[in-house]
This record gives C-alpha cells, structure tokens and sequence, in this order.
C-alpha cells in the first residue's frame, strides 16, 4: 500500500492497490479490490468502494461515496458530496482506438452534490452540474446543467430538482 495517509483512521481493505503517491483523507474507507492511481488526492470521510478503479491525479471532494466497480479516468474531478452508483463508467476519449496518436484526454468533472444512478455512463468532457441527478443506466453525451435530473439514452432532462425543492421550502415557509 504505502500511500500517505490523513490520520490512522483510515481504512483500506486489502487486498487492494492504493499508488504510494496517494494520498487519502482522514476517515476515508478503500474496500477489497479497488485501485487507487498515482497521485491521487482523497478528501476525508470518501468511500471507495470494492472493484473501483480510480485513475492517476483524480481528484474526489469530501463525503463522497463511489460504489462497487466504477471507472473513473485519470484526472477526473469528483466534487463533496457526491454520490456515483455501482457500477458507473466515466470515459476520457471521444476517439477509442488502439495507439491513437491523436489522443486527448478529456475526463469529466462532477460537481458538488451531483448524484449519478447505477450503470451510468458519462462520455468524455462531459460536466455534471453542483447537485444535478443522472438516472441509472442513463448514457450522458453533454453537460448536465446544475440541480437538473437527466435519464435515458441519450440522456436527455427529466426534470428541474432544485426548482421543485425551492417551491416545496416556499410552501412551507406559507409563501407558496
């Protein structure tokens, strides 16, 4: 293992891989199987779930919890609070072929509070906006605005939760 770590509470289950380079924040939990790639940076209270792959220099927020088998491309942003489902695939290549010398790398970023459902796919460069929700199994081809709920495939908006959420709190509060 031999990454760095926030404090002697956190917990990696072995065996897994976590990159000497790493480092993971106080009270994280890393289960069986999961890889962790160089140079990662792991805030506190984040669980990496068994058979995740989280790829060289990403960086996840605090709180956030990956489940079981997601891929995570190098250099990908996971902001706090985030929720990615089992099984979740984010891609980096618009352009997948063997010893493409025109390869670029464009990993997704996700964005506080964002939730993403079980088997989701999230394509290259693709933005999923500050407590956005993506339905499970959904195919995410473009950017997913703030608060929105996207589903399908392609995923297209199934609706606005941040805009229902303010008129729930106004019809509380008398005003709705």
């Amino acid at each position: 293992m031999g990454a760095s770590h926030g404090t002697k509470d956190v917990i990696v289950h072995q065996p897994c891989f976590v990159d000497q380079t790493a480092f993971i924040g106080a009270r994280s939990i890393v289960w069986y199987f999961a890889s962790v790639g160089y140079g990662c940076r792991i805030a506190e209270e984040v669980v990496i779930g068994s058979g995740a792959y989280i790829g060289r220099e990403s960086t996840i927020g605090v709180g956030t919890r990956i489940q079981h088998g997601c891929f995570l491309p190098n250099k990908t942003r996971v902001g706090a609070g985030c929720f990615i489902g089992p099984n979740v695939t984010m891609t980096d290549d618009k352009y997948p072929r063997a010893g493409n010398k025109d390869y670029l790398a464009e990993p997704p970023i996700i964005e506080d509070g964002a939730s993403i459902g079980a088997g989701a796919v999230i394509l290259p460069g693709v933005r999923i906006g500050a407590s956005a929700m993506v339905g499970a199994g959904a195919v995410v081809t473009r950017d997913v605005p703030p608060g929105v709920t996207y589903v399908g495939m392609p995923a297209r908006e199934h609706g606005n939760d941040l805009k229902v959420a303010m008129k729930e709190e106004r019809y509380r509060q008398g005003r709705g």
